[in-house]
Parts: C-alpha cells; structure tokens; sequence
C-alpha cells in the first residue's frame, strides 16, 4: 500500500463552488418567495382592478411564464454562462413589477 491519500472531492460548500452555491441558492429562494408573494394577493388584486374573471388566465400566465422562463433560460445559460440570462431575467422582474405597481386596471 503506498503512502499516499487521496483527497476527498471538494464540496458544494467549499471555497471552489461556494459563488455558485449562494448565488443558486438566493435565486431559487427569491423565486420561491415571488410565487408565494403573487399567488395568494392575486385575488385582492383582481378584485381591486376590476378583473375577476381574468383570474384564471393572470395566475396559469404566472405559472406558465416561471416555467418557460426556467426553460429558455436554462438553455440560454447552458450556451453562454449565466451572467447574462440572469442579468435579463433581473432586468424584465423588475419591468413587470413596476407596470404592475402602476397599473390601474387590468388591461
């Protein structure tokens, strides 16, 4: 047997891939909380805005963009690194919220 260990792959946590790590982490956790944030107020939201009967439609698009975005941005991430699809996703939450917050009807 001869005298050499071998050393152990370094962890998620370790210094290597503790950027990737947090920075995995915080996204997701902020994705989560935005989902649990808009889907339970949407129904105050409609009711105030006049648009109850788009309900439906409003919380499927925010289901249905969480996972289109997911997708294409995966892709997109997978080709060119993440810096920029995340940079874009940050830019257009930041749109929508704003358009949200000054909107006054549905439509």
């Amino acid at each position: 047997m001869s005298g050499t260990t071998a050393e152990a792959p370094a962890g998620v946590f370790s210094r290597t891939y503790l950027a990737a790590t947090t920075s995995f982490v915080a996204v997701n956790a902020l994705a989560g909380l935005a989902a649990l944030a808009v889907v339970p107020t949407l129904p105050m939201a409609v009711r105030d805005l006049d648009g109850v009967w788009l309900y439906p439609f409003v919380a499927s698009s925010f289901v249905a963009a969480s996972l289109l975005g997911g997708v294409l941005g995966g892709n997109w991430a997978d080709r060119v690194g993440a810096g920029r699809p995340l940079a874009v996703a940050l830019a257009l939450a930041v749109v929508t919220l704003v358009v949200s917050a000054i909107s006054v009807s549905v439509w």
